[in-house]
């Protein structure tokens, strides 16, 4: 794809928060993924058998892509920001998904930001009789 937008995080926050988009763009639905979770958006048979990813932002997404490559982790991995995970909704889930027999998982951080996203994902993807567990992201 082509860049549709570009935005910017405060090293230090400020009182409007840390996060900047450009005028007239926003995360509001957005997901991220990578070769692995753009292939599944595609509608490709990519290896999924450690299930579906969903993680808390760009840096833990970088991250677990990382670490699913370097261990060959046969898993799909999306991230998103604080309003991109009701986009979970409009995905196709392949068949294996909507009957449970892969899993996904909300790999947020483990704290109480991170119980809210995944709170946030499980709502996204309840119409679907999709089910989400909780499987916290540490990033150290």
């Amino acid at each position: 794809g082509s860049a549709a937008s570009i935005h910017a995080r405060a090293v230090r926050p400020v009182d409007r928060g840390k996060t900047r988009w450009p005028r007239d763009c926003q995360a509001s639905g957005l997901l991220m993924a990578g070769p692995s979770g753009a292939g599944f958006l595609r509608g490709e048979d990519v290896p999924m058998a450690a299930g579906v990813w969903v993680l808390e932002g760009l840096t833990d997404l970088l991250a677990a892509h990382l670490v699913a490559h370097r261990q060959e982790v046969p898993a799909v991995l999306f991230g998103a920001a604080a309003g991109g995970f009701r986009g979970l909704s409009k995905v196709r889930w392949p068949a294996p998904v909507l009957r449970g027999d892969v899993s996904v998982f909300a790999r947020t951080d483990n704290d109480a930001t991170g119980d809210e996203y995944a709170a946030r994902i499980a709502r996204a993807l309840q119409p679907l009789g999709i089910r989400v567990r909780r499987a916290p992201w540490e990033t150290t």
